[in-house]
């Protein structure tokens, strides 16, 4: 009886159609380098909308809404960047996952304004931090929330992409509100005229001229 030899099978490979479902090696240095410059071309346009209802004067809820509808610009951007490196993986991965994270940076932001916002319009301190504290949770969770929504049709146990994503903002989120709070004292400092000087350019000459005559006042000072 002779030994059996190995049976070589050959499979013809079929050409890649165009929507077909294609999976390859998730590649992190592709997904870095594109969620880097997204997030910071998206960034860009919530902080010019900033500055640009500063400039313009627009009352705080104006502002706010303005600045949070800005945000999805930002979210679209990242959505985009992560959508790219997505669609590596999975090529038929949904576009829906661009205008989830738009969405959901939208919210975030909106949550972001809000405590601000109240506390420009006259709230009281403790009303500005529970708001804060009782919209955190909202605001971490709105973007990944949003994505975990398409995520979860393609991989299981998809949740962890909320935690993981909660945790890296809880890391960058310190940061921004850093950078965002160090410049409020530099806006109020334009917005307010210099000191010993009103609004009207005079003040400062009115209260130096007072001043000095009540020096030369013998009355004043018991001469």
């Amino acid at each position: 009886m002779d030994d059996a030899q190995p049976v070589a099978t050959v499979v013809a490979a079929k050409p890649f159609q165009p929507g077909a479902t294609r999976m390859v090696g998730f590649r992190r240095r592709s997904w870095f380098f594109r969620v880097l410059l997204g997030e910071t071309a998206g960034f860009v346009v919530p902080g010019l909308a900033w500055f640009a209802v500063w400039k313009a004067g627009l009352p705080p809820p104006g502002a706010a809404a303005i600045v949070a509808l800005s945000g999805a610009a930002e979210g679209a951007a990242l959505g985009i960047a992560q959508w790219l490196a997505l669609r590596e993986w999975h090529a038929g991965f949904s576009r829906t996952w661009i205008l989830a994270s738009a969405a959901g940076a939208s919210v975030a932001w909106a949550c972001g304004m809000i405590p601000s916002t109240a506390h420009d319009l006259g709230s009281p301190t403790w009303l500005s931090i529970a708001l804060g504290v009782s919209l955190a949770p909202v605001l971490l969770l709105s973007l990944p929330g949003a994505q975990w929504l398409v995520l979860r049709r393609y991989v299981p146990k998809a949740w962890k992409w909320v935690i993981w994503s909660t945790a890296g903002w809880l890391l960058a989120l310190p940061r921004r509100s850093s950078v965002r709070q160090s410049s409020r004292p530099m806006h109020r400092a334009f917005r307010s005229p210099p000191p010993g000087r009103s609004p009207d350019g005079h003040g400062g000459h009115r209260r130096g001229l007072h001043r000095l005559r009540n020096e030369q006042d013998p009355a004043i000072h018991g001469r």
